[in-house]
């Protein structure tokens, strides 16, 4: 069978003599998932041949050349093996779960699976020790996502890959109580982004949700949102400078930044990798004024002071660069209520600056910026 022909319909899954989840529960659903999971699985039955080819359709899907001799991790591997019940055969694999009873299954298929709760455990690995990390349809159910996705980058070998699903937002999936914001095909995709992965978005070719029978959008009708994701080099520059500049961009309808502080955290890390690139240190410059207005004192004026130090040194390199710079800077600082040159000598260096043969599409960019403060004022 060629990967991307499975077509799963949910109510042939339901089966007798089959390993299911339970579908409701004495406990409330908390914060305490050892609890809640402890027996969310059933401990009797067979794999279901219908999960066992949207296994296969997955590995196939994602590695369509076969995966051996590679160090596999599954989060959440689930009562019926997960996708290393495929793989343990080639490749050394190791599961990890919070559910008693899947642990149980797991290791009456000979599987090695260790419980662990990644709302708070560590996972019990050194650092940059797997070459891919499984987690299918298991962020819904973290109340500490950020602690899961920490220990999965630690534990994953640079360039790494992390293969992962969540059910889109028209899946009514239960449970999926914490963060519901976070499971919105963008969100998630900023949050992969945010911390350090480079991810790729993939509908699901499998499963439809109630939604198929109509003719709506792939997104509305994919039971889940898979991302391939690797995770990036400590010496990547560029991506994270990238991801700082694709953050720095989101606005609101009335052209205000809405991720500025996003922003700052991709253009530091490109900054801790590549200090003395100018490009990176000037858009850190200005993306600080969103720190200086909340009484961060000290790393604005700083980066502020090395652009006029470079403006005022006669052997100074790409002026230019650096006086737009401080023009952009200024009507952003004169957006959040202050500034940072008078409007006199604002009007002489835009005059100076357009006097260079090179300054179109400088000055096109500051022209739009003047008009977002002029109909902000406008409001007034």
């Amino acid at each position: 069978m060629s990967h991307g022909t499975l077509h799963i319909n949910l109510k042939e899954v339901i089966m007798t003599n089959k390993i299911e989840t339970i579908v409701n529960s004495e406990n409330d659903i908390s914060s305490d998932a050892e609890e809640f999971y402890r027996k969310y699985w059933s401990e009797i039955g067979e794999i279901n041949e219908v999960s066992i080819a949207r296994k296969r359709a997955i590995i196939n899907k994602f590695f369509p050349s076969g995966l051996t001799n590679k160090k596999v991790l599954e989060i959440g591997v689930g009562g019926e093996g997960g996708l290393i019940h495929q793989l343990f055969k080639d490749n050394q694999v190791h599961g990890l779960d919070v559910s008693d009873s899947a642990i149980s299954n797991c290791r009456r298929f000979g599987l090695a699976v260790t419980k662990a709760n990644l709302d708070t455990d560590v996972i019990p690995f050194e650092d940059d020790y797997f070459d891919i990390v499984f987690a299918f349809e298991v962020f819904e159910h973290f109340c500490n996502p950020q602690h899961a996705i920490e220990e999965i980058r630690r534990v994953l070998k640079s360039s790494g890959n992390f293969i992962c699903s969540i059910p889109s937002t028209y899946t009514y999936h239960w449970p999926r109580l914490f963060y519901p914001e976070l499971f919105h095909l963008e969100n998630y995709n900023e949050f992969l982004m945010i911390n350090g992965f480079r991810p790729t978005h993939v509908n699901d070719w499998l499963m439809n949700n109630q939604y198929a029978v109509h003719s709506v959008p792939r997104d509305v009708s994919s039971w889940s949102w898979y991302w391939h994701a690797e995770k990036m080099g400590p010496s990547d520059a560029q991506g994270y400078f990238d991801y700082g500049i694709y953050f720095w961009e989101k606005r609101n309808e009335m052209g205000l930044r809405t991720k500025p502080i996003e922003a700052i955290d991709m253009f530091r890390k490109a900054l801790e990798i590549s200090p003395k690139n100018e490009q990176i240190r000037l858009f850190m410059a200005h993306a600080t004024i969103y720190r200086f207005i909340n009484n961060d004192q000290t790393e604005f004026p700083i980066l502020l002071d090395e652009i006029y130090a470079r403006l005022m040194d006669p052997l100074g390199e790409n002026k230019l660069d650096y006086l737009a710079r401080l023009l952009l800077m200024n009507l952003e600082a004169n957006r959040l209520g202050f500034r940072i040159i008078n409007e006199v000598d604002y009007e002489t260096l835009k005059t100076k600056l357009s006097q260079a043969s090179e300054s179109g599409g400088i000055l096109d960019e500051i022209n739009r910026e003047e008009k977002i403060n002029s109909c902000l004022a406008s409001h007034l």
